[in-house]
């Protein structure tokens, strides 16, 4: 709830805040004419056919009906007739909506569905204040990704899949064991001077295949636990040494979950949190028994996370599946004219 909260209250100030509202809702041109963006407690105590523009949440919460939800109510839509302006809207988007109460079916019969006016970053950072998701926040100014510190990506790496492990251990042993020899061999160059940046493998889930997320969510702690377990022995194995040195101490290691691991809160609410500390943390221990305390090797980061590097250069990997997020909740898209 913290979460939903905090991320619907920036989007309403983004929201509010923006000049293209008035003339976005209507698609046409008003002079001098405001449109006030309500919170859905507004709606009580209304009469039928009050006109008012709402902002908020689409969530599926019974099967057949569409509702709108903020962090001060919950309201059920009619969107039989609504008109769109393009796009597509699925559970857990932020929407705005104009039209008006029917207090005999306490619903609200929607006229004009669409998405919040675009904006630059800078110019919402500006009215809203705040700071980007660093990966790195003491060192996002000057990471470089180059020859001797690539950043590799490892998508839907299902751990319970007996398949998984022996490839990981290929990949590791024959292409991230010979990048980690020659950043301590570019370490040891540099010496008293500026360390150079440690290799990135960043994980994306999902981490478990279809079958080993049904069942109890015991259950499924169980599994996630024991197999980054598995995925800590793999990565701190005796074989992983150089030059005295375990792969796991020269390796910064980044986890972006997908839809469909157990994360701290909704998997459907979109930035998605980390993953949930209690799955991790036998991965955690095993990293921390290894660096003995030092400098920590593991990032655990939201979906999607803002990478920055280098002088101005980001990077912002989502792990989603788009297709099914489509389907959830479907509307057909008209064309205004």
């Amino acid at each position: 709830m913290p979460r939903f909260r905090t991320r619907h209250d920036l989007s309403w100030l983004r929201v509010t805040h923006s000049p293209f509202l008035a003339h976005w809702l209507n698609g046409k041109e008003m002079d001098k004419v405001q449109v006030e963006v309500s919170h859905l407690d507004t709606l009580q105590g209304v009469t039928t056919g009050t006109r008012q523009c709402i902002f908020g949440t689409l969530a599926h919460i019974e099967e057949g009906s569409i509702y709108l939800e903020d962090a001060h109510a919950v309201v059920k839509l009619d969107i039989s007739c609504a008109t769109t302006f393009g796009g597509y809207f699925g559970e857990g988007m932020v929407i705005v909506a104009e039209g008006a109460m029917d207090v005999g079916s306490d619903t609200f019969v929607v006229d004009v569905l669409g998405h919040p006016p675009p904006e630059s970053r800078d110019v919402a950072f500006c009215a809203i204040g705040g700071r980007h998701m660093d990966v790195f926040p003491n060192d996002c100014g000057s990471r470089d990704a180059s020859c001797d510190a690539p950043w590799l990506f490892l998508a839907s790496c299902y751990l319970d899949s007996p398949a998984t492990l022996p490839r990981l251990r290929s990949l590791l042993a024959g292409l991230v064991l010979p990048i980690c020899r020659r950043y301590v061999s570019a370490r040891e160059q540099a010496g008293s001077t500026q360390s150079p940046k440690r290799p990135v493998v960043v994980f994306m889930g999902n981490f478990l295949s279809p079958s080993g997320t049904s069942g109890e969510v015991s259950s499924c702690i169980e599994k996630h636990s024991r197999q980054f377990a598995e995925l800590g022995a793999c990565v701190c194995s005796p074989e992983f040494y150089t030059n005295g040195e375990s792969l796991a101490t020269l390796v910064d290691f980044v986890f972006v979950p997908g839809p469909h691991d157990l994360v701290a809160g909704s998997s459907a609410m979109l930035p998605r949190a980390k993953l949930l500390q209690q799955i991790v943390q036998p991965l955690v221990d095993r990293l921390g028994a290894m660096t003995g305390g030092a400098e920590t090797t593991l990032t655990l980061t939201t979906s999607p996370a803002r990478f920055r590097y280098g002088t101005g250069k980001e990077l912002a990997p989502h792990r989603d599946s788009i297709y099914t997020f489509q389907w959830q909740i479907y509307f057909k898209i008209f064309d205004v004219t």
